[in-house]
């Protein structure tokens, strides 16, 4: 019972997450990301992919973030009809990432898509995609038929994703919901980190160790670097709140919908509490933001702490920011 494993994406490359397992005649990616950044790189999205949709047994997803979910509704499209396998929290924020992208496409929530034609992988695609094709990747009628296939799953629990093929989702600490993948393929076990988070962060808990692996893909993103401790962080950013606040300025942030944007308000809060602001007004104006701050409030079970407390038993404070929700351009 032969074990393979391809690096279909984010190798050599930090954006399109994707690798294909194949055992015993079963088939499960993990991930299916969007490629971002610049244009030629993009165009890698509308490229056949390098097996049959329709052959693949599950999807098992790291977490939302479009750049390791963003192709799995045009996986669908295309054909595959198996099971999407994720936590909880994933599987309620992915329509939130999935719709906002479609519209961004330009809104069609109905047209079909028609895949380009098939190229040799690695192939650079004949011309760019024409407006029409750079708008129909996927439509909101194949989000919500690949909506239908995802199943949530708690961490910590080992089950069958196909036979001899089994699961277990571990938190990895990067945004609500994130999960590192622990697969057994038979007597292998393979581990994909996904995106791991790093000690001591706002709402999420800490990473969780994964003791053993025969195969382990492991995020190197940020992998030649150390980050700075979050106190030191919130303290920077106090600083700079202050500063210019107090000199009568506005402070403009652009941050991630998913993950940073809620770190920042609860930083905001925490940087009160400390006495270090004073009611300062805050503004959110990002709709995907204020739809995945709703994910975030349905799922404080999945909260550290700290951050459940604060929640349950919100300690009285004076000093706390006037926050905002402003989803329209003219409302920001």
């Amino acid at each position: 019972m032969a074990t393979t494993l391809q690096f279909l994406g984010a190798a050599r490359s930090v954006t399109g997450s994707c690798f294909l397992v194949q055992h015993d005649g079963r088939q499960v990616l993990v991930d299916c990301g969007l490629v971002q950044g610049a244009t030629e790189q993009v165009e890698r999205n509308w490229l056949p992919f390098p097996f049959d949709p329709r052959e693949v047994d599950a999807v098992l997803l790291t977490h939302a973030h479009l750049d390791h979910s963003g192709l799995v509704p045009r996986l669908v499209a295309e054909g595959f009809q198996g099971r999407i396998l994720t936590t909880a929290v994933t599987k309620d924020l992915l329509p939130v990432l999935w719709e906002d992208y479609v519209r961004l496409q330009g809104g069609d929530t109905q047209g079909p898509v028609r895949p380009r034609p098939r190229q040799s992988l690695g192939q650079r695609p004949r011309g760019k995609p024409t407006v029409r094709q750079a708008r129909l990747l996927y439509s909101g009628k194949d989000v919500d038929q690949t909506l239908a296939l995802c199943e949530a799953h708690p961490y910590g629990a080992k089950f069958t994703v196909a036979p001899g093929l089994d699961l277990r989702l571990t938190d990895a600490g990067h945004i609500l919901g994130s999960a590192i993948i622990e697969l057994w393929a038979g007597d292998l076990k393979l581990v994909f980190s996904g995106d791991l988070g790093h000690r001591g962060k706002p709402i999420v808990r800490d990473p969780s160790p994964v003791e053993e692996a025969q195969v382990l893909v492991l995020e190197s993103t940020y992998g030649d670097r150390n980050h700075k401790n979050m106190a030191d962080t919130t303290a920077e950013l106090g600083q700079v709140l202050t500063e210019t606040l107090s000199a009568g300025g506005t402070v403009l942030m652009p941050v991630y919908a998913i993950g940073r944007s809620q770190d920042i308000l609860y930083m905001i809060n925490q940087l009160s509490l400390q006495g270090a602001l004073d009611r300062p007004r805050v503004f959110l104006d990002s709709p995907m933001a204020i739809r995945a701050a709703g994910v975030y409030g349905r799922h404080l079970e999945a909260f550290d702490e700290e951050a459940t407390r604060l929640i349950r038993h919100p300690p009285k404070n004076p000093r706390a920011p006037r926050v905002r929700f402003t989803e329209t351009g003219a409302a920001s």
